[in-house]
């Protein structure tokens, strides 16, 4: 499988579209190389004010920092955090993505709120 080059000057934006695209046509090179999972947190980029009438939206978002996508491709789970080449990440993504890296395990679970006591336990002892 071959790939052409990423053109100079790609923005974020449209590299996240190239990776993650789910169209029919043009599938992102994620879904191309193999990964069978991908999330985006797509009200991270939602507009903070009207574009209209400049008033303040209140979208729920992550905490500061969270990587872009997290995907899966066979038992690898990836966090991954997209920049323009020339984009820095910012000190909350740099802390994000350290205490990723040193995560030994993957853990993952279903709670319900009848659940409480048993995680409080726990997580407590």
């Amino acid at each position: 499988m071959t790939f052409l080059s990423a053109p100079a000057r790609l923005t974020e934006a449209r590299w996240m579209q190239q990776l993650v695209s789910t169209s029919a046509q043009h599938p992102g090179l994620l879904w191309l190389l193999g990964f069978t999972r991908i999330w985006h947190d797509r009200a991270t980029n939602m507009p903070r004010a009207c574009p209209h009438c400049k008033a303040p939206l209140d979208f729920p978002r992550n905490d500061a920092g969270f990587p872009d996508l997290v995907a899966i491709r066979g038992d690898e789970l990836w966090f991954v955090e997209l920049k323009a080449d020339r984009g820095r990440a910012t000190p909350e993504q740099r802390a994000w993505l350290k205490a990723l890296a040193a995560v030994r395990r993957v853990r993952w679970a279903v709670w319900r709120p009848k659940d409480l006591d048993a995680i409080t336990t726990r997580f407590t002892r």
